[in-house]
């Protein structure tokens, strides 16, 4: 019988990077690029802390990435509801 793994907060940010940087090689390895929309919230920072290590950058080829925020809010930039 297969044991189940409890996931913490603290696991968030690696597996994250992880399943994103798993589906980047997909479609680097498909198409030569990698697109993806992020939403706003804790999303973008449990990916940067997530990728925060040279080794998972240089293995997610960061630089074929096309990056797009994504804000249902209608706000200016400036403003501290935001994402950007």
């Amino acid at each position: 019988m297969a044991t189940s793994r409890r996931l913490t907060v603290g696991d968030v940010p690696a597996r994250v990077a992880d399943r994103v940087s798993d589906l980047a090689r997909a479609a680097v390895a498909a198409r030569g690029e990698f697109t993806v929309a992020l939403s706003g919230g804790s999303l973008p920072k449990q990916l940067a802390d997530g990728l925060n290590d040279a080794d998972k950058l240089a293995s997610a080829q960061i630089e074929r990435w096309t990056v797009f925020l994504a804000d249902e809010r209608k706000v200016p930039l400036d403003h501290p509801d935001s994402n950007y």
